[in-house]
């Protein structure tokens, strides 16, 4: 028999196989070398969110270089920023390549870090880049308003957070951007108002009881915030503040006649609070609500709302509870 020569394209036929194997190889090679790379990425992201910054910073550190991933860097800024390091955060942010716009997540905690640097006209551009970007992203129209008050832009800062507010009225970081920008402009009462409707949504928000606490310290009074703080203030101690803050709410005139109502309203609403958790107390506290009950009648007067005043006052008479208000100033 005779043999049969091969074809001449199976040798090259081999040779595109062991190509195609090599590639594969090479393929393997470098999944299986990402694969811890991405493990100690997820791993410095979960210790960032653990507050152990520096663990984290250490770990993206070493995995950054020339043929790291975009993210790696992403990611670094991002914890620079949480842990308090604005400036190299920024330089690294701004050292990113010319023509590649970083992920929404980053150039919101960078516009975050501009501010607290002081660099308003870049935090600003920013904040508006992300929210037209992202209109409907809650964290973008709160900072943006806070940079646009705090550069003095106040009526640009109340037309973002007021068309945010329109749609979404239970948002305390918006809420409490209002309340920045108020005061910014001058208006604390319009800010203890917002301060304390964020409260009503948020009651243990700590940041809203500390603006709360300094906005009353600036008109003379420290401890009407205590009213707002519940469980931390015996409520005796909270009724007599409350009280004081409707001393103040009389006495004090506000300059724009259109809210002259508005410290009165934060007063109300706090009345209202603490009456309730009277109500619910125990052991009960009949005097401690015999004197917000009291002070009520006196709040509804002041807000001129003379049905409910009137309603209240007979109601308290015929519980032989009230002969005049509790306070010294005002008197039956």
């Amino acid at each position: 028999m005779t043999a049969v020569a091969p074809p001449r394209l199976l040798p090259q036929a081999g040779r595109a196989s062991r190509h195609l194997l090599r590639a594969g190889v090479c393929v393997a090679l470098a999944l299986l070398a990402a694969a811890p790379q991405a493990q100690t990425h997820d791993a410095a992201i979960a210790a960032a969110r653990a507050g152990r910054y520096d663990e984290a910073i250490a770990a993206l550190k070493a995995l950054d270089g020339p043929q790291a991933e975009p993210r790696v860097r992403d990611d670094l800024a991002v914890v620079l920023a949480w842990a308090g390091r604005d400036a190299e955060a920024v330089a690294l942010f701004d050292a990113l390549p010319v023509g590649r716009a970083a992920p929404l997540y980053v150039r919101l905690e960078m516009a975050r870090a501009l501010r607290r640097l002081g660099r308003l006209d870049q935090a600003a551009a920013l904040a508006e880049d992300g929210l037209q970007r992202e209109p409907t992203e809650a964290a973008w129209p709160a900072l943006l308003s806070r940079v646009l008050a705090e550069q003095g832009r106040h009526a640009e800062a109340r037309r973002v957070i007021d068309t945010r507010l329109a749609v979404a009225p239970q948002d305390v970081e918006a809420r409490l951007a209002s309340a920045e920008a108020y005061r910014r402009a001058a208006d604390r009462f319009a800010a203890i108002r917002e301060l304390q409707r964020a409260l009503d949504i948020e009651p243990g928000r700590a940041d809203a009881q500390a603006d709360l606490r300094a906005l009353w310290q600036t008109l003379g009074a420290v401890t009407p915030a205590t009213a707002a703080m519940p469980g931390a203030v015996p409520l005796a101690l909270r009724a007599d503040a409350a009280a004081q803050a409707l001393r103040r709410a009389i006495e004090i005139e506000p300059p724009d006649p259109a809210r002259r109502f508005d410290a009165v309203d934060a007063v109300l609403a706090q009345q209202q609070t603490l009456i309730e958790e009277t109500l619910a107390a125990n052991p009960p506290q009949p005097a401690v609500l015999r004197q917000l009950q009291r002070d009520r009648v006196v709040a509804l007067h002041q807000r001129e709302r003379w049905q409910d005043a009137v309603a209240t006052a007979t109601t308290l008479r015929a519980r032989a509870a009230i002969c005049r208000a509790s306070s010294a100033w005002y008197r039956w």
